[in-house]
């Protein structure tokens, strides 16, 4: 039998794990129903299996050749999930849907080292905010203190050259939406999630607000990271609800041993211990890599702390406060090793708003950003080195529990002359540091757009905002523009008049008085009574508003609105989550503006943000291509159709790449909230012009005026439609333009 038992941190789960190998030997001896070869994730499960009732499982086999027995079976059964990840083949690993009886045949192969169920694990960062305070700070745009005093608590040094330079960090998380300031290296989506734009890569934000604790570079915005030289990696596995099935956060821990990384942040965790999961963890340990994780936040109710942060492999992490005390959130139980600001803390987030979050998530990225620095000054150090000094350097938290708080001046002062112990728990932390930090102005779940060093307008709540967020992540999946879960909506990513298209969502999304949004009936009736100035346009015109009305409906009582009701916390409860929800969708049809619509300037390069990718001749039919947009006549959604073969999309939808249509996204879609919260008009100007956009749109004017809108926009407008077909050839129209007669076709 397998011995799983000897890498828990949790005596009492130590105690229950030999306990239960002494009924599994028991068992194995008296029957021939459980192999002696096989390891189940926990003894509920043991002699338990339905007989009729279909559940993912992860099979571990010691080999290739049981692994290609076990497949062989699976196939013959037909219970293979889907396509086998590479990272999970490559270290016989399969995900197999059985019932009770198909998971006997698997379990009496031999060489099958353990089966589980693939249970779910979620981000730690689920503190119950007070939604009411919240919300009457947004409707009066009250302004609360920015202030990154975390950054003072875990006494980051302000006079070193240490910035994590090369130090290769992986966020397993829920994806990384674009940052101004926060570099991401490399993208990998294990999700499968279907979105396209970047900046609604994150659909929770969870992700987004790690990296930039971990990554933020503070040149143009307001926040700083802990390490902004890091090589960042984005490895999303959590969904855009902060979901992740086992195997997928085991095929992200065995992407980062293939790929070299020095640091894997896991914001996650679950209460279930897996074997499956701890033969990852092993083996990431023996390539070299440092693994930090959030400790839980189910307070000291909790007897232990989550997994993977409860493996001894593992650095574990819990929270602190402003007053350097442990949070009352933070999962109860032995295991913890370190803490650090998880209360009250600033980060990004969705929509590249700042937010203020809470949980043991946020604290375990300021341990990360930290062993970055560690790392990068000694590229050599060891788990268990960092382990110790970082809990030997730290200051003891005041509330009793002798846990110490993350010091890193103090980290990297010690470094040189630092020894391991043979025993962490004999390290005793520092004296308690006697600054402590005022947050009471701080407001947990405030939500605001604006970039102010010293204080922040309350725009919304983190909640609706994330509701919101997860419907413009999720419009390509359901309403992609060529294909889609529902159907094909093409208006919804700035296709033909996207300012009309724009002006009906707002509408839609901001005028249905008492309509109860909810209510199949009344929803249907209000969406396609909802009137703008152009619905009378032919062809395009009428079609477009169609389209959309079908998706508004949709998102209200429909497909993804029953997506989101399996979600905890993105249920639509109320009239203005699903006006949030619409408000999504306007989001993403206004990112998608900028980012397909915008014309590439002449002499273009590429912008000149940090890592901003340049053009590569190679990739191009160049000398066509560079005659045609060097007369600012292509659209960025049309430099595909000047690559090379096999070269699609390595420049349109990518945030490396003039980065500041993204920026300007930004700055609309703040003001579509704003806007909504104040019971404001749908504006030209606010969600176009005054967003920081210098760039010219294809055919703005004339889709301003066709609109019903008398803004002159002629200095951020083409003359005329530049639009290339897929063959190359450049073209004067576009087939839409029919459908708004105030265009005067040139």
């Amino acid at each position: 039998m397998l011995n799983y038992f000897s890498k828990n941190k949790k005596r009492n789960k130590k105690a229950g794990h030999w306990f239960m190998a002494i009924i599994l030997s028991t068992l194995m001896a008296c029957s021939v129903i459980i192999p002696n070869n096989v390891v189940f994730a926990s003894h509920e499960k043991v002699g338990n299996l339905s007989e009729d009732q279909n559940i993912t499982y992860v099979a571990v086999m010691n080999d290739s050749s049981s692994y290609q027995q076990v497949m062989r079976t699976a196939d013959a059964m037909d219970v293979v999930s889907e396509e086998q990840p590479q990272q999970l083949k490559e270290n016989n690993i399969a995900v197999l849907v059985l019932e009770g009886s198909d998971s006997k045949k698997i379990e009496r192969i031999d060489g099958v080292v353990s089966l589980e169920e693939d249970i779910l694990l979620t981000a730690n960062e689920e503190v119950e905010i007070n939604e009411r305070v919240v919300n009457n700070l947004a409707k009066r745009e009250a302004t609360i203190p920015f202030s990154q005093w975390n950054m003072e608590a875990i006494h980051l040094p302000d006079n070193t050259e240490l910035t994590g330079n090369g130090v290769k960090v992986a966020v397993l998380d829920s994806g990384i939406s674009f940052t101004e300031d926060v570099f991401v290296k490399e993208f990998v989506d294990l999700t499968n999630s279907g979105n396209e734009n970047p900046l609604f890569n994150d659909g929770s934000g969870h992700g987004t607000s790690i990296a930039s604790l971990i990554a933020a570079s503070d040149t143009c915005g307001d926040l700083c990271g802990i390490a902004p030289e890091v090589e960042l990696y984005d490895v999303k596995i959590l969904d855009s609800g902060n979901i992740a099935p086992l195997s997928k956060v085991i095929e992200g821990i065995y992407w980062c041993i293939d790929n070299g990384m020095d640091i894997i942040n896991m914001s996650f965790g679950t209460s279930d211990y897996s074997p499956a999961l701890e033969q990852a963890i092993d083996a990431a340990e023996e390539a070299g890599i440092i693994m930090i994780a959030a400790a839980g936040n189910h307070g000291d109710e909790a007897r232990n702390i989550d997994y993977p942060a409860a493996f001894d492999n593992v650095i574990a992490v819990g929270a602190s406060n402003g007053e350097n005390e442990l949070t009352a959130f933070t999962s109860g139980g032995d295991g913890i090793d370190i803490l650090a600001p998880g209360e009250k803390v600033w980060s990004y987030g969705v929509f590249q708003g700042l937010q203020v979050l809470d949980g043991t998530s946020i604290a375990t990225a300021h341990v990360t950003g930290a062993v970055a620095l560690l790392l990068e000054e000694y590229p050599n150090a060891k788990l268990e080195f960092v382990r110790q000094l970082m809990m030997a350097s730290s200051n003891q938290e005041v509330g009793g529990s002798n846990l110490g708080i993350l010091n890193i001046t103090d980290a990297l002062a010690m470094a040189e002359d630092f020894e391991v112990e043979k025993r962490a728990d004999v390290i005793v932390p520092q004296e308690p540091a006697e600054e402590t930090y005022d947050t009471s102005g701080i407001v947990s779940g405030s939500w605001g757009g604006g970039d102010h060093k010293q204080s922040v307008s309350v725009i919304d709540n983190v909640k609706r905002i994330n509701i919101a967020a997860y419907v413009s992540s999720r419009v390509d999946y359901w309403y992609g523009s060529t294909s889609a879960k529902m159907m094909k909506c093409k208006p919804l990513h700035g296709v033909h008049n996207y300012v009309a298209n724009l002006n009906f969502i707002y509408k839609a999304a901001t005028s249905s008085g008492s309509v109860n949004l909810g209510d199949v009936s009344q929803v249907t009736n209000y969406i396609n009574g909802v009137m703008v100035p152009c619905i009378t346009d032919k062809t395009y015109g009428a079609s477009d508003f169609d389209l959309l009305r079908v998706a508004l409906i949709d998102v209200c009582v429909g497909n993804l609105k029953k997506e989101m009701d399996k979600i905890e916390g993105l249920v639509l409860k109320d009239n203005t989550q699903r006006k949030h929800a619409m408000l999504g969708v306007a989001a993403h049809l206004l990112g998608d503006t900028f980012a397909h619509r915008t014309m590439i300037p002449s002499g273009a390069t590429g912008g000149s943000a940090k890592g901003s990718k340049t053009f590569n001749k190679s990739d191009f039919e160049w000398a066509d291509f560079e005659k045609r947009f060097k007369a600012t006549a292509v659209e960025f959604r049309d430099i595909n159709h000047y690559l090379k073969p096999k070269k699609s999309n390595i420049y349109t939808d990518r945030i490396d790449f003039f980065p500041n249509r993204y920026v300007a996204t930004k700055a609309g879609v703040n003001k579509i909230f704003a806007r909504y919260n104040n019971g404001y008009a749908f504006s030209v100007a606010k969600f176009y012009t005054e967003t920081g956009f210098a760039k010219k749109l294809n055919n703005f004017q004339a889709y301003v005026k066709s609109a019903g809108f008398s803004d002159n926009v002629s200095a951020f407008s083409t003359s005329n439609y530049r639009v290339d077909k897929p063959n190359g050839i450049v073209s004067s129209n576009e087939t839409d333009y029919v459908d708004y007669p105030h265009y005067i076709y040139q």
